[in-house]
């Protein structure tokens, strides 16, 4: 019901059918992309596509206050944010790369600064946990070299990713 009051609305506001369908697809698109990356909290801000790289920028929306990783204390002061690249799992034969927003805190007792962490990722890692799976479950089937060649990484990450 809301959809179709939404669409109706939409079509009303922009009084031309080409300015509402390309509004209704953006609006799919990122509902579609957000879906099929299944991580809870993620909002799609905006895609890019590349002849075999799909760049999605996106930003988890929290609903806790951060922590401080010294003090153990919450944290409501934001310092700034940047742009963290990530890796995620391909869909088909095209590599999809996160442009996560990651913001950055200073704790009052401790003076610390610190980035907001996330589930899906690692500290200092480029891809997902996901991915790192499904790379671990490649290179019991094929040689480190070979997942190497089919995921971009060197056969070095690969290794690591096995073996830690």
């Amino acid at each position: 019901m809301l959809l179709a009051f939404l669409i109706v609305f939409l079509f009303k506001k922009s009084g031309s059918l080409t300015i509402f369908a390309k509004t209704i697809k953006k609006a799919l698109d990122l509902e579609i992309y957000t879906g099929i990356l299944n991580i809870p909290n993620l909002k799609v801000e905006k895609i890019e596509y590349s002849e075999k790289e799909l760049h999605i920028y996106c930003n988890i929306e929290k609903e806790t206050a951060e922590v401080c990783p010294s003090c153990k204390k919450k944290v409501t002061i934001k310092r700034g944010k940047y742009r963290r690249k990530v890796s995620h799992l391909g869909i088909s034969e095209c590599k999809v790369i996160l442009h996560l927003l990651v913001h950055q805190y200073d704790c009052d007792d401790c003076h610390r600064t610190f980035s907001e962490k996330f589930d899906f990722v690692e500290k200092n890692k480029s891809y997902t946990k996901r991915q790192a799976k499904w790379i671990f479950e490649m290179s019991a089937q094929q040689s480190h070299y070979r997942v190497a060649a089919i995921t971009g990484f060197s056969h070095k990450t690969i290794e690591r990713i096995c073996y830690n």
